[in-house]
């Protein structure tokens, strides 16, 4: 009868603080984890560099350390072609939140966690918001993307310069009439170095040294002469 006691009791408090346990490692943050994230970095695929790494497989492998998912398809529609961009993070041992902060920030995007894993997304600053395409902060840097197969990714055309920045912005580019009005201007190699500019500041950086403008017409970018 007292050994029955006694077991009686026992498991009362076992599961008194199993009560107690549960709530704390229920209210743990993924995003308060700490990770760490420094060259040379792991490889994001076969034959993939180790000494810089693409902004979506550097969250990739921080979300992993958390235990969270990465949700890729969303992540890239919502965020191409900033997603692609090369980084050389230095991250040790801080919180994920904070780490995730000091990789997309710079890039104009932010993140949400969704079903377990992260979901990147465009920051919406108050520009953003006021629904004028030209505040929205853009970013072009070497490596550039390929503008066509086989395209080089170390200079790119001011056309393809234009159409990757207005793409960012939300707006579509007028290629034809464009070429029309800056043919052979329009083909000529740039080397811009544009990270978290407005629209508006990134095209006069790429336009005005060639003694073009432009204007927004129907939702599309369309390319002048001065």
């Amino acid at each position: 009868m007292r050994l029955l006691s006694a077991l009686k009791v026992l498991c009362v408090v076992l599961l008194f603080a199993a009560a107690l346990a549960g709530p704390a490692r229920a209210a743990a943050d993924p995003l308060d984890a700490k990770v760490s994230l420094t060259k040379p970095y792991p490889e994001s695929y076969k034959g993939a560099e180790t000494e810089r790494m693409a902004v979506e497989y550097a969250v990739i492998e921080l979300a992993k350390q958390a235990g969270l998912g990465y949700d890729f398809k969303t992540s890239f529609t919502n965020t191409d072609p900033a997603c692609r961009k090369w980084v050389t993070p230095k991250i040790e041992g801080i919180p994920l939140r904070e780490a995730l902060d000091q990789i997309l920030k710079p890039e104009g995007l932010t993140y949400e966690v969704h079903d377990g894993g992260i979901v990147l997304k465009k920051q919406s600053g108050p520009a953003q918001a006021a629904g004028d395409p030209l505040d929205a902060k853009v970013s072009l840097t070497k490596p550039y993307p390929e503008s066509y197969k086989d395209a080089g990714t170390e200079k790119i055309a001011i056309q393809y310069a234009v159409l990757e920045l207005a793409k960012q912005a939300g707006l579509g580019y007028d290629f034809k009439t464009s070429f029309t009005n800056t043919d052979p201007i329009c083909r000529k190699w740039v080397t811009p170095q544009i990270a978290g500019m407005t629209l508006r500041e990134a095209l006069d950086k790429v336009l005005t040294a060639e003694g073009l403008t432009y204007e927004v017409r129907a939702g599309k970018i369309v390319l002048k002469k001065r």
